[in-house]
């Protein structure tokens, strides 16, 4: 397609085509062309549908039609900013306008230069033209501003040569301006891009270069009055629920210019009047007749009328006229998209934060994909192996006479090797060396039933009495389906079964790409609409939503729990990118780290793609699996250069939102302010140390305990900077939610029934700071709303300290609390996150469950059975 020209066509532009168009992937159905919209039905691949006309409009074309239940739907087919096609089409014509660069005509925002500048005192402050590019500012910088004035404060500095990427134009006082999103700070801001009549020149003068040109003035003189511009949604939570009579009766309780984001066509039954503003006393523009269908893009309550706000030329110049009046109530029309501009209980008329969060834009994403398959894969390792019974080696891991070398490595020996594999074959695990050469170890299939964890100083495994292996894991110990034939390791008394579960045995590993396009299934709708529920049954004009997820272990081989930590993410970031939340948050562990630094790194990529298209302000936490330290430490003889290192880690998943002190270790710690709120997120890192930690080592070389899988850690810089920061956002009023992704040392009165010597921050604490950042937060409980943390794979709480300490669950669905019981049953059943609802006026958080655990777990309750305790609300 001509990306240009598609871009540059107005919203909701329009065309009579018919035609049938086959899908290549999964798409949904929406009641409106808006991509945030949830879907009502899904087109799977290979489905086909009939359509009568297309749509541009929110970065997508559009197949359009009337649905089953008579009302029009409409299904993404193609996604513009990627210039991508959903399938093939029997009609190849698209709802695009030709050329680029608009000169003339009689619409908003068709002129721009010197002669839109002309019309611009036709034109009323105010004016706003909705649509979307970037504008680079070439000869000077400028200030985003909280409104569209001049001798308003400037907040947001925009530098010379910087770009910012907007979402409408506005005149006022003398100006062209942009609304944007800063990337700063994550608030909406006005920044002057033109003035009209420059003070020395007398003539228009711009700052830079905008790649889609069209002005905020009309052609033609355009609005007489304070119309013009589609207007700005109000608070939608609790409006649009009623309908008719029954908003009606409640209506007094809504406030005048109320508008309600709805989109829909409407069937005139009786002559009505078009205004440039709904105001039944203004001056009529237009009569529309009985019989028109017109297509609507909002609505209004205002005076004793609902009023449909559309656009008669689609050249996004947007008038009014009344669809109904409110008392006696009377209706005009036939509504395809029912649901009055009215608040079920009164609300959104005073104060009160906007909810629903600050959308990032469309994520870029690295579009990584896992291997098809690990058979032939070499594992980059390092170790020994002592014989205990004789083998051959080979110039190839097969067991063809053709590659034998004549050396025999017998019974006793002890020969280093530099990586392993399965394979020509894929049936029996080899050993390569450095000059090249592999040597079999044993069959997979009798191996990995019959592994034996040796309790010597090296923790070394036997197979199957075949090799005594210096390291402690297999690499195929972790793929599946050879995951399944792991049949119980020892050591001492303990045995080490499978890391799968038995509810997997009968399932297929299902990878699956993050994209926008990602759909979920009606289940999953249905536990996030339940989610939207009790957030709605709980609603205080404050809150705050955080999203949580944590655990997801994701691993594109091991079982396929593993795989579908991914899915779980998606899911996550489908409800705070839908749904609205301010924030999301993974509290660490994002990928298992127990493969090859090549494969981690592509599993960690695809994980922050997923988190990404929550489109929403996000923070990944670091967790103890992250740094692939799991691999180095028992499969690969500690080679260190299969760590994924800090710095790899953040250069991966860091976060402009974070405000995060430069530290030694590249250490993931600082605060997130909440844009409209008066939260503080306080971010700490429990793996704060040196690739090679040196409070373990004399000799400068890894041992069991350098690394961050197994133990946790503090730096003095972290604990300093906590030191500082607390008082200092006390003190400003601030409360501050914690969040890390294990608890410090010292918390008591956990409600499970573990040992707290076990608890990983007491048994496994080496730097001594865990203890000290405790006292430190505890002296300042009054402002902590709570402390969140993952780790322990378990649903669990404690109120230690005058603070309320919280851990969840894992999201993935074979490991942690109640694993065996995390059967499919829809996948709402397997996978696990969070939705924090924060009130400081109220001073209460309110904990939505997705998924496991929601149907058994009631507040405050202790379930024995499922080892843990999950805490649904508490108070600050």
């Amino acid at each position: 397609m001509d990306v240009t020209a598609a871009t540059n066509t107005p919203e909701m532009y329009t065309i009579t085509a018919s035609g049938t168009f086959t899908f290549d992937r999964n798409v949904g159905v929406r009641t409106s062309p808006f991509m945030a919209q949830s879907s009502a039905a899904t087109y799977v691949a290979g489905e086909s549908v009939n359509y009568d006309s297309k749509v541009k409009n929110d970065n997508h074309l559009w197949l359009s039609y009337i649905g089953a239940s008579g009302n029009r739907v409409y299904v993404d087919y193609a996604n513009i900013a990627n210039n991508e096609y959903f399938g093939t089409d029997t009609n190849s014509t698209d709802p695009i306008q030709a050329g680029s660069e608009p000169t003339t005509g009689e619409g908003l925002g068709t002129l721009y230069g010197q002669e839109g500048a002309n019309h611009a005192d036709a034109t009323p402050d105010g004016t706003t033209y909705t649509t979307t590019g970037n504008f680079t500012y070439t000869t000077n910088g400028a200030y985003g501003r909280e409104t569209t004035l001049m001798d308003s404060q400037g907040i947001d500095h925009i530098v010379v040569n910087s770009t910012v990427p907007y979402t409408a134009k506005i005149k006022a006082d003398n100006h062209y301006w942009l609304k944007y999103v800063s990337a700063n700070d994550g608030k909406t801001y006005y920044v002057p891009y033109a003035t009209i009549v420059d003070s020395t020149t007398g003539v228009l003068r711009y700052y830079g270069e905008d790649s889609n040109w069209g002005d905020p003035v009309y052609a033609s003189g355009g609005s007489t009055s304070t119309g013009g511009g589609l207007p700005t949604p109000s608070d939608q939570e609790n409006l649009g629920e009623l309908t008719g009579a029954e908003g009606a009766a409640v209506a007094n309780q809504t406030a005048d210019g109320t508008v309600l984001d709805s989109q829909g066509h409407m069937g005139i039954v009786a002559d009505v009047n078009v205004y440039e503003i709904p105001d039944i006393n203004s001056t009529v523009i237009d009569t529309l007749a009985g019989g028109n269908d017109i297509y609507y893009e909002a609505k209004v309550k205002s005076g004793n009328y609902y009023w449909a706000c559309y656009s008669p030329n689609d050249d996004g110049h947007y008038v009014y006229f009344p669809y109904a009046q409110i008392s006696p109530f009377v209706s005009y029309v036939t509504d395809e998209n029912p649901g009055d501009p009215v608040y079920t209980t009164g609300g959104g008329t005073t104060g009160g934060r906007d909810q629903g969060g600050v959308d990032t834009g469309t994520p870029s994403l690295s579009g990584a994909q896992p291997l098809a398959s690990l058979d032939g894969y070499e594992f980059p390792m390092k170790g020994w192996v002592k014989m205990l019974s004789g083998a051959a080696t080979r110039t190839q891991p097969t067991f063809s006479s053709d590659f034998e070398t004549g050396t025999t490595h017998a019974k006793g020996t002890k020969v280093n090797y530099v990586g392993k594999t399965n394979g020509t074959e894929h049936t029996r695990m080899w050993v390569k060396f450095a000059n090249g050469h592999y040597m079999p170890i044993g069959q997979l299939s009798v191996g990995l039933n019959d592994l034996t964890k040796n309790n010597d100083s090296a923790y070394s495994e036997t197979v199957a009495n075949y090799v005594q292996d210096q390291n402690t894991s297999q690499p195929w110990e972790n793929i599946w389906p050879y995951t399944k034939m792991v049949n119980g390791k020892t050591r001492g008394n303990k045995v080490y079964g499978p890391n799968n579960t038995s509810w997997e045995e009968g399932y297929n590993i299902d990878n699956l790409t993050p994209s926008e396009d990602f759909v979920p299934t009606s289940d999953e709708i249905d536990e996030m609409e339940r989610i939207k529920s009790e957030i709605t049954a709980n609603r205080n004009d404050d809150d705050v939503l955080i999203t949580y997820i944590t655990d997801t272990h994701v691993d594109s081989y091991q079982t396929p729990g593993t795989a579908m930590g991914l899915r779980a993410i998606m899911l996550a970031s489908y409800f705070t990118s839908h749904y609205g939340t301010d924030l999301m948050i993974h509290g660490g562990d994002l990928n298992d780290g127990v493969k090859s630094r090549e494969l981690s790194l592509i599993d960690t990529e695809r994980a922050v793609d997923a988190v990404k298209l929550s489109r929403r302000p996000y923070i990944i936490l670091q967790g103890n699996h992250d740094d692939n330290s799991g691999y180095v430490r028992d499969m690969a003889g500690y080679q260190m250069d299969q760590i994924v290192t800090a710095a790899d880690e953040w250069s991966l998943r860091s976060s402009q939102w974070l405000q995060r002190p430069s530290n030694p270790n590249n250490a993931v710690y600082g605060t997130y302010e909440i844009p409209d709120s008066n939260i503080t997120v306080l971010v700490l890192d429990g793996f704060d140390q040196p690739e090679i930690a040196t409070d373990t080592t004399d000799d400068g070389n890894p041992h069991f305990n350098t690394f961050r899988h197994g133990f946790t850690r503090y730096s003095k810089p972290q604990y300093d900077w906590l030191v500082n920061t607390l008082p200092q956002l006390a003190a400003s009023g601030r409360k501050i939610m914690v969040f890390n992704h294990i608890m410090p040392r010292g918390v008591t009165g956990w409600k499970t029934l573990l040992d707290l010597s076990n608890h990983f921050e007491n048994a496994h604490d080496l730097s001594g700071y865990s203890a000290l950042i405790y006292d430190e937060l505890t002296k300042y409980s009054n402002s902590i709303i709570g402390y969140v943390a993952g780790h322990t794979h378990e649903d669990d709480h404690a109120y230690s300290g005058g603070i309320q300490f919280v851990t969840t669950t894992c999201a993935l669905p074979d490991r942690g609390t109640g694993d065996e019981n995390r059967a499919p049953k829809g996948n709402r059943d397997q996978l696990a996150f969070d939705v924090f609802q924060i009130s400081t006026k109220n001073g209460t958080v309110n904990r939505h469950r997705y998924g496991f655990g929601d149907d058994n777990m009631s507040p405050n309750q202790y379930l024995p059975s499922l080892g843990g305790s999950r805490l649904a609300e508490w108070s600050f």
